[in-house]
């Protein structure tokens, strides 16, 4: 069976890394991982934000279906991931998987009463911690070397708080070479940043090391793919079979060429809209006024009850693959 390791950094953007083009970071690691894996050019994110992204990558689906459809906050009132999803670790744990959560969580908000920990959604450990990159990795060693079950196979979840937080140390000084200081990512010079539904905001790095697969070899794949495409991706690719009540209530797919990627779109902050991308085509379109945005907070169902009936409005249409910094 399959060990899986997934590493996702906080709001890294589509030009975060060397090999991605940065003009001042050195990635020697991720830019040596990228050129003996597959690089996927064109992978979006679930949201333009933290919560919402990381509920459509552990569930294989939209996240406002999900109960998440803005980040946590003191004021995001009782949102959180809904007890009854189901995730990446307790599709695999339930086939005999180890499964090991490290790092950022961000999809409760126990200390005031709303949402579960991690081993509610099928982690057999975690720390939720915000420590820095190094201490999270070195955790991981460590429960590599001696913290698990020698045999069984185990699936590790790593939620680093880079770039969305960088090391005390560099901050000032990336903030002095780029002009500002931000608390996430480069979009490697497409349209937006965080909060859009622009390139910028929702387009991310995504690389792939299957060794028994890609031999060390490179490819890149140009066709849209999207972040909760990775739990039906993950569990087939372990071998584990998904019952059809499952699979019909996934957005995501394994398939390439799905042909069809939905954001799930932001409500809220600087942008209150979402896009679909189709083929090389992308459509944008923004909602009219949310119900009660996050502050109420709106329960999921009621806001995806409210996304089939708005209206939308300021529609934009891009070839993206001939005009991926939505210029015209």
């Amino acid at each position: 069976m399959t060990n899986v390791a997934l590493v996702l950094l906080d709001d890294a953007g589509a030009g975060d890394a060397g090999v991605l083009g940065h003009p001042i970071l050195r990635t020697p690691h991720i830019d040596a991982f990228a050129r003996s894996g597959v690089r996927f050019s064109a992978a979006y994110a679930g949201a333009p934000n933290c919560s919402p992204s990381r509920a459509a990558l552990l569930t294989g689906r939209a996240p406002f279906r999900t109960g998440v459809y803005d980040f946590l906050s003191k004021r995001s009132g009782s949102m959180h991931l809904a007890a009854g999803e189901t995730t990446i670790a307790a599709l695999l744990r339930a086939s005999g998987y180890q499964t090991l959560h490290l790092g950022k969580w961000h999809l409760s908000r126990r200390g005031a009463g709303h949402g579960f920990a991690p081993p509610h959604f099928g982690f057999d450990h975690s720390n939720e911690s915000y420590a820095p990159a190094s201490q999270l990795v070195a955790a991981f060693g460590g429960w590599l070397r001696g913290g698990r079950r020698r045999g069984a196979p185990f699936f590790a979840y790593l939620a680093l708080w880079e770039p969305h937080e960088p090391a005390a140390n560099i901050r000032q000084a990336v903030a002095d070479a780029c002009g500002g200081r931000h608390s996430w990512g480069s979009s490697g010079g497409l349209r937006g940043a965080k909060g859009y539904v622009y390139e910028g905001g929702i387009r991310v790095p995504l690389f792939l090391q299957w060794p028994a697969f890609t031999r060390g070899q490179s490819a890149t794949v140009q066709t849209p793919v999207h972040l909760w495409d990775l739990l039906p991706t993950l569990v087939e690719a372990a071998g584990v079979p998904l019952d059809a009540d499952t699979r019909g209530e996934l957005d995501g797919a394994t398939s390439a060429a799905r042909g069809r990627l939905a954001d799930a779109g932001h409500y809220g902050g600087q942008c209150t809209g979402g896009a679909v991308v189709c083929s090389e085509w992308k459509l944008l379109a923004g909602y009219g006024d949310t119900p009660s945005r996050s502050h109420g907070p709106a329960p999921g169902g009621e806001v995806t009850e409210w996304l089939r009936a708005c209206e939308l409005g300021r529609a934009e249409l891009y070839r993206v693959s001939h005009d991926p910094t939505e210029a015209r």
